[in-house]
């Protein structure tokens, strides 16, 4: 770590502040609950039907129904909290202070990271704004959802990723803590793949270009003990379907993402006899209710991809809607917070769409850009793939928060220029 003594009392006090405020917003909020989150709440009832002798399974209709919907690798840790005699209560409580944890930690390694491209003072301010963003300070309302870890983990990968990038060699200790970290990432949220996969692709190419194979291979290991440590989520779904799949839900969440009600946002109500996608894909898919999860969710997909191709202009339009979605200053639509439209996030994404397009126009693109940009394009390109999903932007926030400093850099030194050129007239 890079930071000097001084630097990480005032890092350290501002982070433990913004941990506060945190746990008093999770009491106020949320009454201090430790349930599950629903995703997480219906992972944990199929280990517990596998475990009461009816396989990985949901209960619908009174049938137990094979289910891969969520059911990747937390179903193994389930299983295993279950059969330990752990409660979802400690669980969560240890999830909890585990994310507080690793939030703490990722405040040091964000002022690392902006010190590359910032001064001391403005990267201060930068690190004052990740500790205290609103999507940090009441994301989903409690700490115990599993992005609340995930996240600051991908700080402290981009950070690595940078940094080894720039000192052309990779030690053991930033190999192994890279690995740990991508490992622990994958494993309990899938939907930070698609980060990962863009993240790692750019940073090996990247390498190999400077010819820095010794780099390049690091993360290309890394990369293959990653897929390796999903194949018993692909053997488990093999059994269930007879596919190797990671789960069913891309051709659920691409139909809600491409159909002729679309809005480019996520619709709660899918599952609801009376909602529109509900009758739309029931009055277009022969059968469907008959179907296992996994044929429901090829069924989906093609009618999805139908879709698309009969209706381009259509597509055109919502992925326009989708874009715009993406950067509307709100939380996850479950949230207690969600309809909250809050400045903060606004300046934020203003100032990053301007340092990008500032980026792009003077020419003036850094090689680590490629790293630093990756987090945003996974978010954005799931999002324009599926639909607006502000707990997938939540991946790419701490980088958007980093442009927007360096937007404000540039405009203080243009502004700061322009004044000794008029004091020099």
């Amino acid at each position: 770590m890079l930071v000097d003594a001084k630097m990480s009392s005032r890092i350290a006090i501002a982070a433990l502040i913004s941990i506060f405020i945190r746990i008093i917003l999770f009491f106020i909020i949320y009454k201090g609950s430790l349930l599950l989150n629903p995703d997480d709440e219906g992972v944990f009832y199929i280990a517990k039907n596998y475990i009461e002798g009816h396989g990985y399974t949901v209960l619908r209709n009174g049938i137990y129904e094979p289910s891969a919907f969520h059911a990747s690798t937390p179903v193994f840790i389930y299983k295993w909290l279950i059969q330990a005699g752990i409660s979802k209560n400690a669980w969560s409580l240890f999830i909890c202070i585990f994310s507080l944890f690793t939030f703490f930690i990722s405040a040091f390694y964000f002022y690392n990271l902006c010190v590359k491209f910032l001064n001391g003072r403005v990267a201060f301010f930068a690190t004052l704004t990740y500790l205290f963003y609103p999507s940090v300070l009441i994301y989903v309302g409690t700490c115990i959802t599993y992005e609340n870890f995930v996240m600051p983990m991908l700080v402290i990968t981009v950070f690595l990723l940078v940094h080894t990038y720039q000192k052309g060699e990779m030690k053991l200790n930033d190999f192994l803590l890279l690995l740990l970290l991508s490992c622990i990432s994958c494993i309990f949220k899938s939907n930070v793949l698609s980060v990962y996969v863009i993240l790692f692709f750019l940073s090996t190419v990247m390498n190999l270009f400077k010819r820095r194979y010794g780099l390049a291979v690091s993360l290309s290991i890394i990369s293959v003990i990653v897929s390796i440590v999903h194949i018993p989520v692909l053997i488990k779904n093999k059994d269930l379907f007879g596919e190797y799949i990671l789960s069913t839900q891309s051709g659920y969440e691409l139909l809600q993402g491409h159909n002729p009600t679309a809005r480019g946002s996520w619709m709660g109500n899918w599952r609801e006899k009376s909602s529109p996608i509900y009758k739309y894909a029931h009055e277009n898919i022969v059968g469907i209710d008959n179907m296992n999860e996994f044929e429901e969710s090829i069924a989906r997909k093609k009618l999805a991809v139908q879709w698309i191709k009969s209706n381009p202009l259509q597509e055109v339009v919502l992925l326009v809607r989708k874009s715009i979605i993406y950067f509307i200053p709100q939380n996850l639509e479950i949230v207690r917070t969600s309809s909250f439209y809050n400045p903060i996030n606004f300046a934020v994404h203003i100032l990053f769409i301007s340092m990008v397009l500032y980026l792009i126009l003077t020419k003036s693109v850094y090689e680590e850009d490629f790293i630093l940009i990756a987090p945003f394009i996974g978010s954005f390109a799931v999002t324009l793939l599926y639909f607006v999903g502000y707990r997938w932007r939540y991946y790419a926030e701490p980088f958007m928060i980093l442009y927007a400093w360096r937007m404000i850099d540039v405009m203080n030194q243009y502004y700061n220029a322009k004044r000794q050129m008029s004091q020099l007239k």
